[in-house]
């Protein structure tokens, strides 16, 4: 999982940051022709020629964005484990060999971290971009990204190059588990 920032996507001829240097979150200019992108959290994007889903636990910002005919697909899923177990979790993590990275099937992994919920499209296609923006995790007890970045992680090594996006990554458990 390569984590770009600043120096990364200029080698990498991305035409802008992706992180808290920029004002706008610039999907437009990251995404070429078609792709298959995995969102964890709702964005306002329009996204045309490729396949989007959407995984949000915010009943409300999934009323506002309904799938449509363009490949755009919104799930409704739960994220249970609170930012406050986050510390709990990496040293689960570090101490546990199921978790340490593989290809291996994440819905049978007895990794904590995994999430195993997900809808059966999000395991089965090969990513070619994994966002991370959710769940919130703004607080001890909100659902926090510990999951959401394992998985992505995991989900990123299953196939063919996949860049994972961690939004709000100097948050102390974004950089924690980026």
């Amino acid at each position: 999982m390569e984590r770009l920032e600043g120096r990364n996507l200029r080698e990498r001829n991305y035409s802008r940051c992706l992180f808290s240097s920029c004002r706008a979150f610039p999907f437009s200019d990251y995404l070429k022709s078609q792709l298959l992108l995995l969102l964890l959290h709702i964005l306002h994007l329009e996204l045309l020629r490729s396949i989007t889903v959407f995984l949000e636990d915010d009943p409300y910002k999934i009323s506002l964005n309904k799938a449509d005919s363009n490949g755009t697909r919104v799930y409704k899923v739960k994220y249970p484990v609170p930012a406050k177990k986050a510390y709990k979790l990496l040293k689960h993590a570090r101490e546990n060999p199921v978790c340490a990275p593989s290809t291996s099937l994440l819905q049978q992994s007895s990794c904590k971290l995994a999430l195993r919920n997900l809808p059966q499209e999000v395991y089965q296609l090969k990513w070619d971009v994994v966002v991370v923006d959710g769940p919130i995790g703004d607080a001890p007890e909100a659902p926090g990204r510990m999951s959401t970045i394992y998985t992505a992680s995991i989900l990123a090594r299953s196939g063919k190059t996949t860049d994972v996006v961690v939004h709000d990554v100097h948050r102390m458990i974004e950089k924690w588990f980026s």
